[in-house]
């Protein structure tokens, strides 16, 4: 798979990621407003790290582990874990017992999708994931208007997150290719369609909307 046809399979992804963002921005209950803050910040921070780290761990390009690590290491010495404490303060929108138990099913199951990955040595399996989460816009949008509307004074998270992310997940489609390299036989298509489902599922928890809704 080429840089045009992952891209491709990715802007496809994310007009329905759009179409999400679009339906959950319709609330103008500020409860509401916060709760799909703290849904969007607990299946996104604490658990990014580990699934750079385990595409490290399994991807055999050394471009692809370059690029790897120069993410997480601007996600680690960027701060942004306390950017992102700083951000839910100043909107009010720490995540609560109910968030965990709202999102740990499928917190749960992506952590177990990369726990196969590195199981079975699977790089395409864990780098098709960061490739597409990377290039998706939804949830950091998500939480930037909705903390605006609630007037929050700190959104420096959002906005760094708004700048940096393109760069990322421009370096993410070019780990992908090179690393595609290495995995000729295996079917791409089936692993992509795994993760648009597994992401979608992740969006709809996040956002509060289910993909039916819009159809």
């Amino acid at each position: 798979m080429n840089k045009d046809q992952i891209t491709s399979a990715i802007d496809d992804f994310q007009q329905d990621v759009d179409q999400l963002v679009e339906q959950a921005l319709l609330t103008d209950n500020p409860d509401e407003m916060r709760d799909v803050i703290r849904r969007c910040a607990l299946v996104l921070e604490p658990n990014f790290i580990p699934q750079i780290s385990a595409a490290m761990i399994t991807v055999k390009s050394k471009t692809a582990k370059q690029l790897l690590e120069h993410n997480l290491v601007e996600e680690i010495g960027g701060g942004h874990q306390d950017l992102l404490a700083d951000f839910l303060r100043s909107a009010d929108a720490f995540p609560s017992e109910k968030t965990y138990e709202e999102t740990s099913a499928i917190v749960r199951k992506i952590r177990h999708y990369f726990s196969n990955a590195i199981e079975n040595n699977d790089a395409m399996r864990s780098l098709t994931f960061i490739t597409f989460a990377e290039n998706m816009a939804g949830n950091i949008r998500l939480m930037h208007e909705l903390s605006k509307r609630l007037g929050s004074e700190d959104l420096q998270y959002t906005e760094v997150h708004a700048e940096v992310d393109i760069d990322h997940g421009e370096e993410m489609i070019e780990a992908f290719v090179e690393e595609m390299k290495l995995h000729e036989e295996t079917d791409i298509d089936q692993i992509i369609n795994e993760v648009a489902n597994l992401l979608h599922e992740r969006n709809e928890v996040s956002f509060g909307v289910k993909r039916e809704r819009l159809h």
